[in-house]
């Protein structure tokens, strides 16, 4: 685990297409890392290849690129394949945690039960 000073020079790239849930999760993450924000998988990726971050908070569901068809690229390219990958998800079923899971996300968030302490311990663990 990173100590906090460590912590505060992680890059991660938040990557949802909700602007006002983008802007939550930023504003909790400010204060210990740089951010930078996307609004969509394509965008997402592009600037991760120029920035790479630590970790990266994806949403399942965005139009143009999918959370899964991100978290595949990330996962595909040399640069990016150790970023840290946490899916956000408003489906709850088991199949996309599954699936989430077994195209390499490190871990998932459930966004109908967000809550600020749970986002920030997951981000934290990595």
């Amino acid at each position: 685990m990173l100590k906090t000073s460590e912590k505060s020079n992680a890059r991660v790239l938040v990557i949802d297409d909700d602007p006002l849930f983008r802007n939550l999760m930023v504003s909790f993450l400010r204060r210990e890392y740089i951010v930078s924000v996307a609004s969509d998988g394509s965008e997402g990726f592009y600037k991760a290849l120029e920035y790479p971050p630590d970790i990266a908070i994806v949403d399942v569901q965005m139009d143009v690129w999918a959370g899964l068809q991100t978290l595949k690229a990330f996962r595909s390219h040399p640069m990016l394949t150790h970023t840290k990958m946490i899916m956000l998800t408003s489906d709850a079923s088991k199949e996309t945690v599954i699936a989430a899971i077994q195209n390499g996300a490190n871990d998932y968030i459930i966004k109908t039960s967000f809550s600020k302490t749970e986002f920030l311990d997951k981000v934290r663990k990595y």
